[in-house]
């Protein structure tokens, strides 16, 4: 299905894209690696998501799939920060960016 995002969606989508290439991306190995977002690049992707809550729109939506793009673990801790939950610094699945996944996926019962 695709959709037409709205001029604010589009607006929030592209501050997230910006924050993802230039804030997150250099960090999002180690962030990913460790599940420990630095202060700074909370910061920066909370001010890349819209003002207006999750359930208002398209925004939030377009928003978080940019910050995921550079980091899905930037992308929850942006989004529960701005939520009022704050983020746990260790995340359950920390270090599954460059483990060998096809390892991980012979070993699960399926």
């Amino acid at each position: 299905m695709t959709f037409e995002l709205d001029d604010v969606a589009t607006a929030c989508r592209a501050a997230a894209e910006a924050c993802g290439r230039d804030v997150v991306a250099p960090a999002a190995s180690a962030i990913d690696t460790a599940a420990d977002v630095p202060d700074a690049v909370v910061t920066a992707a909370r001010a890349a998501l819209p003002a207006e809550p999750p359930t208002a729109g398209g925004a939030w939506t377009a928003a978080i799939e940019s910050l995921a793009a550079a980091s899905a673990t930037v992308a929850l801790a942006a989004a529960a920060e701005t939520l009022g939950r704050p983020w746990r610094s260790r995340a359950q699945w920390a270090g599954l960016r460059g483990l060998d996944v096809d390892g991980l996926r012979s070993h699960h019962q399926w």
